[in-house]
């Protein structure tokens, strides 16, 4: 069987667990990985066939500012390209196409486009005053976590255009509806990322690059570093026990145990439920994770003879806003050399429960037929090679990409999200408070929590648990707002400024 023992096991062998395990033995410290399913990875899943060559059914894109992500890019010599969006984008409603270029799409006239951006500017303004560690601590937090995001858009959304526009955000960067998560919760999410423009853009943002040959790459490099002997597939955790003051006991399903000093969880926090805890969790922590859901989300990808949306000026990236199509969103999905044309179409949130029920020959069915309907192009509804993942099946996820929290979890239950439970540690992108969600808050919260124990059993000092290794070199374009962008009123400030024009006009006409 192997390893029965080390200093530190480490529950989870996606990036964020094999990060920590690569922190620990920099500092000579003996780990093992239990990992539940049959590979490394987690939520990052590439797969190979002669068909696709590979594909990412999970984790894909990497964000221009991710600065750890980076690092391990540039140490292990991969090579990344730029997902595709030099021809035009679409914006596809109800039957009506509408081609853009820039990170939102155009919909309505001026008065949509004040409102739009006044939502985007007001979501900024009030998401800087979120601490990125402490939420909860926030001026407004309470009235903020009592809030679903609906309710804000009801609030300060004029127009039909302002309503979708924050809508379509939550669905696409959340996989959930906005009418099911905390406000405080999306405002901290979106500053952890950088904002909303950077969470929604691909050149300079969230979706700026791919990795050749798929993302998994990177965590099969880190396991090459820790050392397949220190990890341990198909082991999925069943039983935690700290009752003993010198070791403790962790039990996997089939009854095998391992014993260790110390323990790191990277697993998402609804998994943790499904582990025993003795002595019990303390209340806080239980109660945690017992609210804590994941999103809904599926891809699907389809190949293609020609990329056919490039024939007709288009780079595949399409916002879908209608209820008959089940597609949300698409993306180009080909080989940075241009072979193999593939588009990607996300199903999120209602959608992807929605689909869920569906089998998969109706899914494929269903999002030909929606690709066909929005690119306007019958060579849609002949794709050569189809690929899905719906990540609400996969048991060891629940979901993805991460968590949804509904209102009042973080101001209740915040403070314990990386507080350990004596000699447990909490890891995984939910703990990071960086691109929380995304690879490269994987790989800071599974350094913060390696840190925790070196400094626990006096490696380090306490300054150096959050201390950034990150690639300093890394210059990424930023996002800029123009001056209009900064400075134009909101709906109601530009109908007030038309009333005092008016009524200014109406005295001059009388003098």
């Amino acid at each position: 069987m192997g390893k029965t023992s080390a200093d530190v096991i480490i529950i989870g062998s996606g990036i964020s667990g094999l990060t920590a395990a690569r922190e620990l033995q920099q500092h000579n410290v003996d780990v093992l990985l239990l990992e539940a399913r049959d590979r490394v990875g987690g939520r990052m899943y590439t797969i190979q066939n002669q068909k696709a060559k590979y594909v990412d059914l999970g984790a894909a894109y990497i964000g221009a500012t991710q600065r750890r992500v980076w690092k391990l890019i540039k140490e292990f010599g991969l090579q990344t390209f730029p997902t595709n969006e030099k021809e035009d984008l679409l914006y596809y409603e109800k039957g009506v196409r509408k081609r853009f270029k820039t990170i939102f799409p155009p919909i309505g006239g001026l008065l949509s486009w004040l409102d739009m951006n006044n939502i985007l500017r007001l979501f900024d303004q009030m998401g800087a005053e979120v601490p990125l560690n402490a939420p909860w601590k926030a001026p407004k937090a309470k009235e903020w976590d009592s809030m679903t995001v609906q309710q804000f858009i009801d609030k300060h959304a004029w127009t039909s255009a302002g309503r979708y526009l924050i809508s379509d955000s939550i669905r696409l960067n959340n996989t959930v509806g906005p009418h099911e998560v905390s406000l405080l919760y999306i405002l901290w999410h979106y500053r952890t990322v950088g904002g909303i423009h950077l969470i929604n853009a691909t050149e300079g943002g969230a979706q700026e690059q791919k990795l050749i040959g798929g993302s998994q790459q990177i965590c099969h490099k880190l396991a090459d570093i820790v050392g397949h002997e220190n990890i341990l597939l198909e082991s999925p955790v069943v039983d935690i026990d700290q009752t003993q003051a010198d070791v403790v006991v962790v039990t996997v399903l089939g009854g095998a145990k391992f014993k260790c000093k110390h323990v790191i969880v990277t697993t998402p926090l609804s998994i943790q439920a499904k582990i025993s805890y003795n002595p019990p969790l303390p209340p806080d922590r239980n109660q945690l994770i017992q609210r804590v859901p994941m999103g809904s989300v599926m891809k699907a990808f389809l190949y293609y003879d020609t990329p056919f949306w490039k024939e007709n000026g288009l780079c595949g990236s399409a916002n879908v806003n209608d209820d008959d199509c089940i597609v949300t969103y698409t993306m180009d999905n080909s080989a940075p050399d241009g072979s193999v044309p593939a588009l990607v179409a996300f199903i999120v949130a209602e959608k992807a429960r929605q689909a869920g029920m569906m089998t998969k020959e109706q899914r494929r069915k269903q999002v030909i037929q929606d690709l066909a309907q929005v690119f306007r192009d019958k060579k849609a509804l002949n794709p050569t090679h189809y690929e899905e993942m719906d990540w609400s099946t996969e048991q060891y996820s629940g979901g993805c990409y991460f968590l949804a929290l509904p209102t009042g979890v973080l101001t209740s239950f915040g403070e314990v999200l990386r507080r350990p439970v004596d000699r447990v540690f909490f890891g995984g992108t939910e703990t990071a408070t960086e691109w929380a969600g995304y690879m490269e808050g994987a790989i800071q919260a599974g350094e913060r929590a390696a840190r925790q124990i070196l400094h626990r059993q006096g490696k380090i000092t306490e300054v150096e648990i959050d201390k950034d290794h990150s690639d300093k070199d890394l210059k990424p374009k930023r996002l800029q707002m123009s001056f209009l962008e900064k400075n134009a009123p909101s709906v109601p400030g530009f109908l007030a400024w038309l009333s005092l024009a008016g009524l200014g006009i109406a005295l001059y006409s009388k003098l």
